[in-house]
């Protein structure tokens, strides 16, 4: 097994992770991830098994997408996994790494092992991404990544029904009045659409069209959507087929979250013609409030969609600070703020 990188202070080795770490593995999980982190076995080898994206870093691996600290006993000390996949970047298919989970005890954190961790990842991917960091990663990533002045990750909304408020703290209850009237609910929309589970004929033309209009964005290829969506354990999600009289003009992919409250759309994915991106979007949003969501939502970084977003009724917190009350995670429904940092 190759020993990766060693610490001269303490002796700590890091190393691939690897199938027999896994007992150690969830252990140290339950122990230091809480819940920003499934160790079902299912769950990691879906996003952390992916050989074939980046063959160089396969080498160095031993089949997970995962680094290991251990101290001198042997002892699993600090852990980080990452997702793996391609980017379209300027112009090119290159790999890209998406940091997930990087956790170190209080022992490797003190000489400088979750560094460590940041620092292989950064020195060995092409493309490294990283997002919603907290106190001791955004330093790091805020060094060795590039901080983009006025790039975050951003949310838009479209409240379908008042009864969204219910999702509300009881303090925040009264936060929504009036907006499902600012969201332009007469818009109505010139395509029609249609709920799948497949990805349609005639997307790799839009694709092509999509991808053609931005510098850095996720490779969503036909075989991309396939592994992220269709194959993805445990979630459910629907392919909205966006089209006119002929042709297929755009894609939404759509999350279906029940609350307590009722159900919520949340979009993972939007490519569409350029041309037709704001009839695609006014389209998603009806098709949302047609399935009974009480608001539909959609996190994006960059601004490539954001005069289509405004010319649907789509509304961000940043411009309508009243949006914050609405909850960000459903699963379950929790207030808790994240942090909208992105670094690359």
């Amino acid at each position: 097994m190759p020993i990766l990188e060693r610490s001269y202070l303490m002796n700590i080795k890091m190393r691939p992770l690897t199938d027999e770490d896994w007992p150690d593995f969830c252990r140290f999980g339950k122990q230091h991830f809480g819940n920003s982190h499934n160790i079902d076995p299912a769950f990691n080898q879906h996003w952390f098994k992916r050989n074939g994206i980046a063959p160089d870093i396969d080498t160095k691996l031993e089949g997970w997408t995962g680094l290991v600290l251990e101290s001198p006993d042997g002892s699993m000390i600090g852990v980080m996994v990452v997702i793996v996949i391609r980017a379209w970047f300027a112009g090119e298919s290159i790999p890209l790494a998406w940091i997930s989970t990087g956790v170190v005890d209080d022992e490797a954190k003190a000489l400088g092992g979750g560094a460590s961790l940041y620092y292989w990842i950064y020195r060995n991917f092409p493309l490294v991404g990283a997002l919603s960091g907290n106190e001791y990663s955004h330093p790091i990533n805020a060094l060795m990544g590039r901080d983009i002045p006025d790039v975050s990750m951003r949310r838009f909304l479209f409240v379908h029904d008042p009864k969204a408020s219910a999702l509300c703290l009881p303090e925040q209850r009264n936060a929504l009045d009036g907006l499902t009237f600012i969201a332009k609910t007469d818009i109505r929309p010139r395509l029609h659409w249609r709920w799948t589970r497949n990805i349609p004929d005639g997307y790799q033309q839009i694709w092509e069209k999509f991808r053609a209009t931005v510098i850095c964005t996720t490779d969503r290829t036909p075989e991309h959507l396939r592994w992220r969506f269709m194959q993805a354990p445990y979630v459910d999600y629907r392919f909205l087929e966006l089209w006119d009289e002929t042709m297929l003009r755009g894609i939404a992919v759509i999350r279906y979250q029940d609350t307590p409250k009722g159900l919520v759309c949340r979009i993972v994915d939007f490519i569409a013609d350029p041309y037709f991106s704001s009839a695609c979007w006014i389209a998603t949003a009806a098709a949302c409030a047609e399935a009974g969501a009480l608001f539909c939502d959609f996190h994006v970084i960059g601004t490539s969609q954001d005069a289509a977003l405004n010319a649907a009724g789509f509304l961000t917190p940043d411009t309508v600070p009243q949006l914050k009350a609405l909850p960000n995670l459903l699963s379950p429904v929790d207030h808790r703020e994240w942090t909208n940092s992105f670094h690359m």
